[in-house]
């Protein structure tokens, strides 16, 4: 999950990360690496890229079904230029499985849907409802979670946050207001997690943090009371079965994780120490016991989080002083990494991170689907 952004969505379908504002030329690669989204439960890894041209924005979407071996050029839905974005207008990338997909466009919030059901061969517009923002959006196997808001203007606090859900075709959607939940003012809510027919989302209070659960596809909702999850804007939740969590918490200027093995009830910390938000750092859950966590700018600064969640195995080193990576499962990944902060290279590994090698998707030998 990436760090510098408060409002990242930890995704249930979908790992997620791209660099805002990083520069969009530079690399050595064909394709300058911008954005990466992993499909979970799949081996198939989209990349978001530029290429240098013209225009002010030349962006190109990447399919790899092999970590990265191979790559196939597909279609982004049309992304506007936008000063200081690297990607436009495209705000993120959330994906149900290979086929279903989902782009969400704006530039300080997300208020536009585009949906494909091709593998983003093609894309079509759709409407959650009039006039709101995209918060974070979370895909489950067969239905979309989506947390909305109401910001009436630049310099006015967004108001109105609500949990809307449809089904993968994202076409129709009902609405629901979480009980109990502030929802600012006085509160903030970190990304929604979903699970088939659960959802959970964590909101900070002025005192307590507290997580809310849905077992009924977020109609109804219960809460528990979790101190160790405080933070200064809920934590980003990621669900990786009904019983198992983890949280990105951050606390300032660190960021803290924790995993819960009952549903969000009890949850233990499993990062070996904060991580700086700052850092150039990033966090990846894999699965229900496996996760990877990189320092940024440190040495040794690699680890993988088990299913023994009292210990971090340190497996190695990213030589990056910033670093987005997505693992298709426990041994395979890709990650874009930075020495400047402005232009990436794309790695590989296949040994869950104990070497890498960069990769080289030159445009003119990919082939089109």
């Amino acid at each position: 999950m990436r760090i510098l952004v408060a409002s990242i969505v930890a995704l249930v379908g979908t790992s997620w990360a791209t660099v805002a504002s990083a520069s969009s030329g530079g690399s050595s690669m064909g394709v300058s690496p911008l954005m990466i989204v992993r499909v979970r439960d799949a081996s198939t890894i989209y990349l978001v890229g530029s290429v240098k041209c013209r225009r002010a924005l030349c962006l190109r979407l990447l399919r790899t079904d092999n970590v990265g071996a191979a790559f196939t050029v597909v279609t982004l839905p049309p992304v506007a230029a936008v000063k200081g974005s690297a990607t436009g207008s495209l705000n993120r990338l959330v994906f149900a499985n290979v086929d279903d997909g989902y782009a969400l466009l704006g530039n300080d919030q997300a208020t536009t849907l585009y949906v494909t059901t091709n593998g983003a061969r093609s894309w079509h517009k759709e409407e959650i409802a009039p006039g709101v923002s995209v918060y974070s959006f979370a895909a489950t196997a067969n239905a979309l979670y989506v947390v909305t808001v109401r910001c009436p203007g630049a310099n006015q606090n967004c108001v109105d946050y609500r949990i809307d859900r449809s089904s993968l075709a994202a076409a129709h959607w009902t609405s629901t207001s979480i009980p109990h939940s502030s929802f600012y003012p006085g509160g903030f809510v970190g990304a929604i997690a979903a699970y088939g027919n659960d959802v959970w989302v964590s909101e900070q209070l002025a005192g307590p943090a507290y997580v809310y659960f849905s077992s009924n596809g977020a109609r109804t909702f219960t809460h528990f009371v979790e101190p160790l999850l405080g933070s200064v804007s809920g934590c980003d939740l990621t669900a990786m079965s009904p019983t198992s969590l983890w949280a990105q918490c951050p606390t300032g200027m660190m960021v803290s994780f924790f995993h819960s093995s009952d549903g969000g009830r009890r949850w233990t910390s499993v990062s070996p120490e904060p991580m700086s938000g700052t850092g150039g750092g990033y966090f990846d859950p894999v699965s229900a016991g496996l996760a990877y966590i990189d320092y940024g700018i440190a040495p040794h600064n690699f680890y993988r989080l088990g299913t023994n969640l009292s210990t971090a195995d340190h497996v190695g080193e990213l030589k990056c002083h910033d670093v987005l990576f997505a693992f298709t499962d426990a041994l395979n990944g890709l990650a874009m990494c930075s020495q400047d902060f402005e232009t990436w290279t794309l790695e590989r590994t296949v040994n869950g991170g104990v070497g890498w090698k960069i990769v080289l998707p030159d445009l003119l030998k990919l082939r089109s689907n």
